[in-house]
Parts: structure tokens; sequence; C-alpha cells
């Protein structure tokens, strides 16, 4: 088949003959002869040809096709006319373009035209011009959009009165060929296609509440009703200690730290009361800096330093046990306390002559080492460990103690007189631990406690005390001290949403949303009264501006509104919704907020393997100021962030990147989310 303008270009077409050889009559009576070609559309149903994956065929014309088979051949007047191309029949039919005078520049047309595709009714097809480079095409040089049969058939020159009227009538109500003088309504509304659950078809279904939206709608009423201000965190103004009956500070802990770049000092954070004599009533942040840490190391002599074989050790131990039972039991006889010092140091007299040897080889090699402050005394201690040439159970070791201040000494280091020395790399905090006995978080009592002023503190916290006396000053709270409750925590949810830097290859942080909660139970599970209770529950976002990107009209009056107008806004006093025009300006405003709730949980999902790292990175990149306020040990220089990843320490954070948020804790929900799930498959017995 062929367009009417290929065959004018070829010089004109006969039109096809009927029964006696009478010739067509022509287009005059145009209602007649439309009529005549629709009598038949819509007799007999012509399913249409499947799409072809390559080239798809002609369909089989209609039963009134008025038109003469193409011929066998095509004209050479065809075959060079662009707009005789045949296409693949497409789903969307196009409008008509207008008739081109020549082939379009740029088109090269393919050299084989040997697989022209025959019909049963002499149809043929010819094969596409094939496109130029996308380089090499011009401002008309765009593809031709792809056309159907019906499409293609069509006129591109105007239509005549018949053809504007077969268009018309095709667009009427079945079986009115001829436009009537009443106008057509156009107001009626389609009929509606109506699903098994009562919905239209395409009507778009509301998602069923979640707790976010809860949220969303509870915190997000505008109602202009008076709200209750929060009350401001308790502080310690005065400077004063809340000290127990025996002058000893009461402090629960939380987290423990020990920085490399403070060698002798560990880190204790927690909370306070603000009132000693109140179990129950309010506490702050805290931070108890245990200074004078010394390092502790037992040098294991030979088996034959202080072999026993005539028992004399053995009797000066007895003696000394006899007498101590004995001036324990009378604590009022001064002759038996004395008479029992005197056993003990018998004992030690005896001890330290056996090991003279081995501790003069100590001491040389503490003073070749530059360590010139040290103590050294026998022991009795018991080993159960791996090692064979150290012998099992009880037995006499050299106790030597020097300031972490000086370097530790190594690991594999063996003498003349002994076979190796135990805890030369053991850490201060591990020290502590063991020795005030801390089993976790708890209540301690820090014996000779010093306030340290604001302007001199090594860390974030609300209040800061300096303990000289290391591991003693650490203690657990005596027999008859107040049975206190664990201190109400504040725990914040932080959510960042990132952006790609395709010219860095970095990830940019584009927004931050905090969700926190005070008065949070350590000791038991958060009740869902108090997460949906809007006397608790705060929340504050800032976004931030993209680069090259400016923000939607009416950004500003949305951000006015909503620091005026949204409960939690009005309820805290801040600001809960901030715009910022760069990174460093949202990364600054976030850390200010998180200095000022004191959080002492940190949420998230994922928060080690991803948030942390990018939070951290982030703030190194844009040298933000006072960075290390995302946790409570004030720092200048950065750590080395490099490592973590999997589900290793820390969820997948550094040991650097987690030593930034030391005095707040992590909580991730990431390695805790497949637990909660319910099995797929249920186990049956």
């Amino acid at each position: 088949m062929f367009a009417k303008n290929a065959a004018a270009g070829a010089g004109g077409v006969k039109r096809k003959t009927v029964d006696g050889g009478a010739p067509l009559p022509t287009a005059v009576d145009a209602d007649s002869l439309l009529e005549d070609i629709l009598a038949g559309v819509g007799a007999t149903d012509v399913p249409a040809a499947p799409p072809s994956s390559f080239r798809a065929v002609p369909r089989a014309p209609p039963v009134n096709q008025f038109r003469r088979s193409a011929p066998s051949q095509p004209p050479p007047s065809v075959a060079a006319t662009l707009v005789t191309v045949m296409k693949p029949a497409a789903t969307t039919p196009v409008a008509p373009r207008a008739a081109p005078t020549s082939v379009a520049k740029g088109v090269t047309w393919p050299e084989n035209v040997e697989h022209v595709k025959k019909t049963a009714d002499d149809d043929y097809f010819i094969p596409p011009p094939l496109s130029p480079p996308s380089s090499q095409r011009g401002d008309d040089d765009a593809p031709l959009p792809h056309m159907d049969n019906d499409a293609m058939d069509e006129d591109d020159e105007p239509p005549s009165p018949g053809a504007a009227a077969a268009a018309a009538k095709k667009s009427s109500p079945p079986g009115i060929l001829k436009p009537t003088t009443e106008p057509a309504d156009v107001s009626a509304a389609p009929a509606r296609v109506v699903t098994a659950a009562g919905v239209a078809a395409g009507t778009k279904l509301a998602a069923a509440p979640s707790a976010s939206d809860a949220y969303a709608a509870m915190m997000t009423n505008d109602d202009e009703g008076d709200v209750t201000e929060d009350v401001a965190p308790a502080t310690i103004a005065d400077g004063s200690l809340p000290l127990d009956v025996d002058d000893s500070l009461p402090f629960y802990l939380l987290d423990a730290h020990e920085d490399i770049n403070s060698p002798g000092k560990v880190f204790l954070f927690g909370r306070v009361p603000v009132a000693a004599s109140n179990t129950d009533g309010e506490t702050v942040s805290a931070c108890a800096v245990v200074s004078n840490m010394q390092r502790c190391m037992f040098v294991v002599p030979n088996p034959e330093v202080f072999a026993d074989p005539e028992n004399e050790i053995s009797e000066l131990e007895d003696a000394a046990l006899k007498h101590a039972r004995a001036a324990e039991t009378n604590k009022d006889d001064l002759e038996l306390a004395t008479t029992a010092k005197k056993a003990k140091g018998a004992l030690l007299r005896c001890l330290q002559g056996r090991a003279g040897d081995v501790k003069g080889e100590i001491r040389d090699m503490l003073l070749a080492r530059g360590i010139e402050q040290f103590s050294m005394k026998p022991v009795k201690r018991s080993y159960c460990f791996e090692r064979d040439d150290i012998p099992r159970g009880a037995q006499y070791v050299v106790k030597v103690r020097y300031p972490a201040l000086n370097t530790p000494l190594p690991a594999d280091l063996k003498g003349n007189h002994f076979v190796c020395v135990l805890g030369t790399q053991t850490g201060m905090l591990e020290h502590l631990m063991i020795k005030s006995r801390v089993m976790g978080p708890s209540w301690l009592a820090l014996k000779g406690a010093v306030s340290v002023p604001q302007t001199q503190q090594a860390s974030w916290c609300k209040l800061e005390v300096n303990l000289v006396g290391a591991h003693k000053s650490v203690r657990q709270p005596r027999a008859g001290a107040p049975n206190r409750d664990p201190p109400k925590l504040t725990v914040a949810a932080l959510n960042l949403k990132t952006v790609v830097n395709h010219r860095q290859n970095v990830n940019e942080i584009a927004s931050a949303s905090v969700v926190y909660v005070r008065d949070v139970r350590a000791d038991a599970a958060t009740t869902a009264a108090t997460l949906q209770d809007v006397n608790r529950v705060r929340h504050f976002s800032c976004v931030r501006r993209l680069d090259g990107v400016s923000m939607p009209p009416g950004w500003d009056q949305l951000v006015t509104h909503e620091n005026k107008h949204n409960p939690a806004a009005r309820r805290s006093g801040s600001v809960v919704l901030s715009s910022q025009t760069s990174e460093r300006g949202l990364l600054s405003f976030l850390l200010a907020r998180l200095q000022q709730l004191d959080a002492d949980v940190i949420v998230g999902h994922n928060i080690a393997g991803f948030d942390l790292d990018v939070l951290l990175h982030r703030l190194q990149a844009n040298k933000v100021p006072h960075w290390s306020r995302i946790g409570r040990l004030k720092r200048t220089k950065f750590p080395n962030l490099a490592g973590g990843g999997g589900a290793g320490f820390g969820g997948g954070a550094s040991i650097g990147a987690m030593s930034c948020v030391a005095g707040r804790l992590l909580a991730g929900t990431y390695w805790a989310f497949p637990k909660s799930l319910p099995p797929c498959f249920p186990i049956q017995d």
C-alpha cells in the first residue's frame, strides 16, 4: 500500500476499475462515497498481525479496500521517496507530517534490498534507512516517529472534504454518518470501571497508617492553644558536689574510655544526682578523670628462686596467717595486731631475700628504658592459662609497678632469673575495672573527687571531677549507702540523608533529623505510652541547599511557619526545622543541638556501619570547629578513621570512629532487626 502523495510523485496512479472496466467515480459526492466506504467497516474484524521482533508484516487489507494492488516491482520514483518507506506497526499513532521535497540529508540507505518480504497480495516491504550517528545529525535529522499502518495510509497533504468528514464520522457515535444540528454533550462523564473492591480502576488508595504516620500527625498538629513549655534541664550551678555522708560522690557509670593521647588517665562517663539525699531525683551528665594510673606487671621467676626444701617459707606463712586471724577476732587488742604485723614482716623479708637476683635484673632493665620510679615486691598468685613454661596453681611472683606515663615493656621479655613478664600490655582501663571490681553500668563511690572548672574541663559534660588516687579512688558503695534507682537517660535517634558527590566520589549529608526522648529508664523497657507522649518526645531537622540547586519557592516561609506553629517547637522553645546554605552549616547546627540535648544514647539503623563513618568524614572534610561534640570527650585531632566494616568491632565502625563517640552509648538496630522478624516457615514436629 502506498500513500497518495507517493503516487502523485510518481506521475499519478490510475484508479482501480470495477466490473466492466468502468472507472471509479470521482469524489464529488463525499457523503455518498463515505457511506459506501464505511458500510463494511466493522462487519468483519480482521485481527492485527502479531508484533515481530525484527520486521512487521503488513496487515491484510480490509474488506472494502478501494485501492489497487501494489505492483510487483516498486517504481523507481517510489523507491527513492523517503515518505514511502513502510515501518513496523507501532502502538501509538502520530499526526501526519508535511511531505518532504527531497531525501533528508545525512540518511544512508542499506545496500542489500533483496530481502523484500512478499505476501499473498503482492505487498512488499522496503527496509527503513539507517539513521546517521548522533554527532552527524542536525536539527532536522531527528529520527522519524513510529507509525502504524493506518497512520501511514493517511495523506501528508491537507485533507479533502471527504477525508475530513470521514474523520469526523469516525469520532461520532455508531450509526451516525452525517453531522447533526444538536451539539455534543462534552460534559458527560465516561463510564467507570469498578474493581471487585468497589473502587474505580486507577484510583490511588491511601496507605494504611503506620507508627511514623501517627507520630507525624501527633507532632504536626497546628493547634494554636496553650502548650506547656519544657522545663530546663537540671544543673549544679554553685559548683558544689553532692557528697554522701562518707564524703564519697555517688556516680552512675555508663561508659569508660582510655585515650592513647592521655596516658595514665581513664575517663569515666555517667550521671551524678543533683542532690545526694534524693535517691530518685534528677541527674546531670558527669565525667570522672582518674589520674596517676600505674602499670602493673608480674615477673614469673625460675622455679628454684622460691624453692622451699626446708619448709622455711611454709612455716612463716602459717605463723603470719595464725596471728592475722587472732588480730581480726580481737580488733581492740593492740598487742595481737602488733604480733600479726611482725609475723607478716618476717615472711616478707624472707621472700625479698630469695628474689634478690630477680629484682636486680628487673631494676637494670627499667633503668635502661628511662623508668626511674618503680616498686617491686613478692606476692602470691595463681596461674591457670595455656603457657607450659609457667607452673599451674599458686606460686610466688614479683609484682612490678611504675607510672603509666612511661612506655610499656615488651611482651616477650625474658631474663636469666625469670621466665616471662605477664601484664606488660594491659591497658589502664582494664586494670581499673579489675582493681575496682566494676561489673558494668552501676553506682560507684568516688573517693577524693575534686571539681574541675568549666573552662578547664576535658569533656563536654555538665560536671567534671578529678580523681588523683588512681584506682583506689573508685570503689563500690559502702554497705549502708542509700539504695538508688538507675538514673533516667536521654535517648536520641539520628537519621542522615546523603547524596553522592560524583566529582569526588564521596557521600555528602543533605539533611539530618533527630527524634529524642527524655526520662528513659535504663533498667526497663520504654513503654509505648512514653514514646507517644508529646510531653516527652521531641524532634528537630536540618536541611541544606545542594550545590547549584536553589530551594523551592516558599521554602523560607514554610520554615518560619514550622518553627512558629509546630507544637514541638512551642514546647521546647527551640528550632525544629533549620535551613542551611552549606553542609558545614548543617553540621555545625547538628553538633550544637546535640551538645544542648546532651544525649546519653544515640540510636540509628546501621549507624555504626554507615552513618557514623559518613558523619565523621564530613566533619573532617568541612573542618567543622568543636567536632568532638558528637561525643563527650573534647578533642582537637581526628583519630584514624580507616578500617571497620562488616559485623566486627562496633557493629562495623572502626576503633577510631568509636573513640569519637566516647561518653555516649551507640545503639544500632541493623543487626538486631532480623532477630525481631518471625520465621518464614514454621517448624513442625
